[in-house]
């Protein structure tokens, strides 16, 4: 790649490269070491140092091109490569460099590392690969990995042209940090000619598959989608020679390993409850909760006093599941998390009908001052029983109509007013009846959400003198 390029493309290159660089004077041999990084961190580096001028652990480029800074930043879901570090210093990449990483022959060699790459900003995909290049991607305008491989080819591997494939599901923020670890497996050799070697990839922790990859090589299952790409060399390619990273991006805890790295995984299971207000009860804990891959987490649903759970909903590892009136609490744990899931827990309230099929609200008559009465009983003495105070948003305690309380003018407006008391979220809107001829009777005009206290509702005056009436049902 050249400088030109504003975005950031890693390559995991071959022998050729050792040929075309032999200048190169330090080469870090995981047959020895198991285990080469770069944390950036102090005192091995300090804030503004070149890292290739001189070359720091045999990374080699033009002077400036990678340079160790100070800042700060919030990890990626799948935490850090290197988790003993500090975190205060990362590494910028302006230009091109390269690391003499020679991995064991035959052995199986991860690059694990945290990136935050600049998109991709020209035409097509980048064109001036090295021929020697087993891997490589890059992050398209869209924030799609692309992924550079070679098509798989049971019969001869070599026919096949080396190309790039988007990986839609996989998008990275334009500000993000993703922590990327790619598996270059020399150790596997899986057709006629026993040449094609496969690479998988992580992004936070979530395998990347594709049509463009095989399901798995080790069981002989060689369909489409899986997530083993075919390295784009192949034949004599039983290990990787150096690490290449070109245009403009950002870098932390950079390893190459022969060990797998430990990637811990975190998924939300996101739980709430219905109504939302939690006057039904309560579920805990309550929220997006994030629960490492492969661990449990309980929810406990508990109702409260004169309200029922009428059902419990949980989307677990993508299966849904519907629990209808379950027991108070209602537990239920999530086993084995390996997606995003949820549990919604939907409550209902318990009632008591009247005569006229009004079912009310236990814990509002209990709240009222009014709980075990007969709900059609009026012990206020005023038009209303205590179900049909209920309906109207009416204190049952107090001798207040359910009626307009004020009405004008205003502005070239007319407005109605009306006071409620005791609102039950569940109940219908406020109904306005309007009337231009009371010979004609009324028809509702509009609606009004119920509010606590004084009510107001406000039209442009009419030529025409209006009535209007209040519907505590929402219809005429």
């Amino acid at each position: 790649m050249k400088n030109r390029f504003q975005s950031l493309m890693v390559m995991a290159l071959g022998a050729a490269a050792v040929i075309a660089i032999p200048c190169f004077g330090i080469t870090n041999n995981l047959d020895v070491l198991g285990e080469v990084s770069w944390s950036f961190e102090p005192p091995a580096f300090t804030n503004g140092q070149d890292i290739v001028n001189p070359a720091a652990d045999s990374w080699y480029g033009d002077p400036g091109s990678f340079v160790a800074f100070q800042t700060n930043y919030a990890p990626p879901t799948a935490g850090y490569p290197l988790t003993s570090t500090g975190h205060t210093m990362i590494a910028e990449l302006s230009a091109n460099v390269t690391n003499m990483v020679m991995g064991g022959t035959g052995k199986s060699v991860w690059i694990d590392h945290l990136v935050k790459p600049r998109r991709w900003d020209q035409d097509g995909n980048p064109t001036d690969i090295p021929a020697d290049a087993q891997m490589a991607y890059y992050v398209n305008t869209n924030g799609n990995m692309v992924l550079y491989h070679r098509p798989w080819n049971a019969g001869d591997p070599s026919s096949a042209s080396n190309t790039w494939t988007v990986i839609p599901e996989i998008t990275i923020g334009s500000s993000t940090w993703a922590r990327v670890s790619v598996n270059m497996d020399y150790d596997s050799a899986y057709d006629t000619y026993f040449a094609s070697r496969f690479y998988q990839v992580k992004v936070d922790g979530v395998l990347v598959t594709n049509a463009g990859a095989i399901a798995n090589p080790y069981t002989g299952s060689f369909t489409t989608p899986g997530s083993y790409f075919v390295m784009g060399t192949h034949d004599s390619v039983n290990k990787m020679n150096a690490v290449s990273l070109h245009g403009t991006g950002f870098f932390d805890d950079f390893v190459v390993t022969t060990n797998t790295p430990q990637i811990q995984v975190s998924y939300i299971i996101a739980s709430s409850i219905d109504p939302s207000d939690a006057s039904g009860g309560s579920i805990d804990p309550l929220g997006n909760i994030y629960v490492d891959e492969g661990s449990n987490q309980t929810f406990v649903v508990t109702n409260n006093q004169y309200w029922i759970i009428s059902k419990v909903v949980t989307v677990e590892n993508g299966v849904t599941s519907t629990n209808l009136t379950p027991a108070s609490p209602f537990t239920n744990t999530f086993v084995n998390v390996t997606a995003d899931g949820s549990i919604e827990a939907f409550f209902e309230a318990q009632t008591t009908s009247s005569v006229s099929n009004i079912d009310v609200p236990v814990w509002w008559m209990h709240d009222q001052g009014v709980g075990g009465q007969d709900p059609d009983s009026n012990g206020d003495g005023d038009s209303l029983t205590i179900a049909q105070e209920w309906i109207a948003s009416q204190d049952p305690n107090a001798t207040a109509e359910f009626e307009i309380s004020a009405t004008g003018q205003a502005d070239g407006t007319n407005y109605v007013e009306w006071v409620l008391t005791g609102v039950d979220p569940a109940l219908p809107p406020i109904g306005i009846l309007r009337s231009t001829n009371l010979m004609d009777g009324f028809i509702l005009w509009d609606s009004v959400d119920r509010v606590e206290g004084t009510n107001q509702w406000m039209e442009m005056a009419p030529e025409i003198p209006v009535n209007y009436r209040l519907s505590a049902t929402n219809a005429p």
